[in-house]
């Protein structure tokens, strides 16, 4: 986004003005954590009096500061001026009208919020900790999201169980994210999961897993393929 910041200052002159002959503005103004701060550098010529033919050069620095909310993030703020008026209005004030151009202004991220990413993949491994051996994930996540892990974790715990009694062929009252895995001699030793990114599209993840539709089907239900949806992703046992 972009913000146009405008304000007016009035120069004197320790001479008399009579008429603006040439000027010109630059700026020194850069972005810190909170704020703009710099100069605004008015030069050029003037004559004092109406006979008079002699031009006198003349510069002014302007200090400026613009504070910022601190919602937003300076990190790639772009300075510049926009526009720039003047006018001489009596025989010794000059007053300038600048509007100052905040461009690339970005509102910060909320530290809960995910960006999800081509390569977010989360291993099986890491959503099953034992009570025993836990280890802390270095994935930041939301409340829903942490639920959600909370609920995978149970279930898999409760499917390792039934593995344990070789009961298997009873199917859990409650399906889960990882209902559909086969009870027979698996081709596959691990499993992972994988987050559909906004630019995804099934034949993408598929090529990029080398797997085909129906490996991928044996495990998910891809009736409702979309952003955000949770893929389990088989892989090979070489």
């Amino acid at each position: 986004m972009n913000e146009i910041v405008s304000f007016s200052k009035e120069i004197e002159f320790n001479n008399m003005l009579n008429k603006i002959t040439s000027i010109s503005i630059e700026h020194t103004l850069t972005a810190s954590d909170s704020s703009v701060k710099g100069d605004l550098i008015v030069s050029g010529s003037y004559i004092q009096t109406i006979a008079s033919q002699v031009e006198t050069p003349f510069s002014y620095k302007i200090p400026v500061n613009i504070e910022i909310d601190s919602k937003y993030d300076l990190s790639s703020l772009v300075v510049d001026i926009d526009d720039f008026t003047y006018d001489v209005i009596d025989e010794r004030i000059l007053k300038i009208n600048v509007d100052l151009l905040l461009d690339k202004l970005k509102l910060k991220q909320k530290s809960e919020e995910i960006e999800t990413l081509d390569d977010d993949l989360i291993s099986v491994d890491d959503l099953f900790l034992e009570k025993d051996d836990a280890k802390k994930l270095d994935i930041p996540v939301s409340k829903d999201e942490k639920k959600e892990i909370d609920d995978i974790n149970e279930n898999l715990k409760t499917a390792e169980e039934n593995c344990s009694t070789n009961d298997l062929k009873e199917e859990p009252k409650n399906e889960s994210l990882f209902s559909n895995l086969s009870s027979n001699n698996e081709t596959y030793s691990t499993y992972s999961i994988y987050i559909v990114g906004e630019d995804d599209s099934l034949e993408k993840i598929l090529d990029k897993y080398k797997i085909s539709r129906s490996q991928l089907e044996e495990y998910n239900d891809l009736s409702n393929f979309s952003k955000g949806t949770k893929l389990i992703i088989p892989s090979i046992n070489e």
